[in-house]
């Protein structure tokens, strides 16, 4: 569990970082977030008019999603555009970290603070 908000709160600080390179492990934690924080707020949008809740955190939670998936693709030596291919940008989300022109990422799944 710490290691789950010790990765958000690392990509969150990278709010608007779209150098430099995001592990495995920090994509999918954000991932999970972004996906636990959509579910709360539509659970919450069931008690206020309208969807305003869960619209305004997707809008919150847009620009860190798209900085760490073109940081992820940077970890695969990838150019961040790879994230509009489809399919493909999902195989290089899934793949290894390896050295490359943005840096060295982790080589395992566990999350690094230089990543």
């Amino acid at each position: 569990m710490d290691q789950f908000i010790t990765s958000v709160q690392g990509t969150l600080n990278k709010y608007a970082d779209f150098k430099g390179i995001a592990g495995r492990a920090e994509y999918w934690l954000f991932f999970l977030f972004t996906l636990i924080v959509d579910v709360i707020a539509s659970i919450g949008d069931n008690f206020v008019p309208g969807d305003a809740l869960s619209n305004l955190l997707s809008l919150l939670l847009l620009i860190p999603s798209i900085a760490v998936a073109v940081r992820r693709m940077h970890d695969t030596d990838h150019r961040g555009w790879f994230v509009l291919v489809p399919f493909y940008n999902i195989y290089l989300l899934l793949s290894k970290s390896r050295p490359n022109r943005w840096g060295v990422g982790p080589d395992t799944f566990g999350w690094s603070p230089n990543s």
